[in-house]
């Protein structure tokens, strides 16, 4: 087996992994979509407060930052609550006022009513399949444009 035989088989299969999670990210994503899109119809409002913002170390951005926020919801039980998504720069100000969503059922569940901290993993997963997809799908098209230059000049020896 030659190296041009050995790339050949890496691009293809480089191509089919890429060109499958290409497809599996956005469908993953509308999952979320949905599941995101049901909490914020049926959540419960209440204005909260941040509090603080707690650092966590981040491999792409160095320090990143939890809003950690508090609000009373309708069991007139006053939450405080960590967000689970950080950003770099913060999202928010300490004493910031913001729109807590939340359910009745579990208030501790509860995340600010802001466009990142709702809807960053759907936006993440489908960059993450366009990008994977388009890289899968060229390396199939190119192996396949390998194979025909292949195949032609096989044919005319």
């Amino acid at each position: 087996m030659g190296v041009g035989d050995l790339l050949r088989k890496v691009r293809k299969r480089f191509g089919v992994v890429f060109a499958v999670s290409g497809l599996a990210c956005p469908l993953i994503a509308a999952g979320f979509f949905v599941h995101t899109s049901l909490f914020v119809k049926n959540a419960l409002r209440a204005p909260g407060t941040v509090v603080e913002l707690t650092p966590v170390e981040s491999d792409e951005n160095g320090i990143e930052y939890k809003p950690v926020f508090s609000f009373q919801a309708i069991d007139k039980q006053t939450y405080t609550i960590t967000s689970n998504t950080s950003t770099n720069p913060p999202e928010f100000s300490v004493g910031d006022t913001i729109t807590v969503l939340y359910e009745k059922e579990d208030p501790a569940k509860a995340t600010p009513d802001a466009f990142w901290q709702l809807w960053l993993v759907p936006v993440v997963l489908v960059i993450i399949g366009v990008c994977h997809g388009v890289f899968g799908l060229a390396c199939l098209y190119f192996d396949r444009r390998y194979r025909k230059r292949l195949a032609t000049s096989n044919a005319s020896l």
